[in-house]
């Protein structure tokens, strides 16, 4: 259990925050 949410964790927060800083968040602080 404590693998599998580990897992899940870290493999949504890099998604989440690899999208959003090399993305939006990028963008917008550019731009802004």
């Amino acid at each position: 259990m404590p693998e599998d949410f580990a897992g899940k964790d870290l493999s949504g927060f890099g998604d989440l925050i690899g999208a959003d800083l090399t993305g939006a968040n990028l963008r917008g602080f550019f731009l802004d």
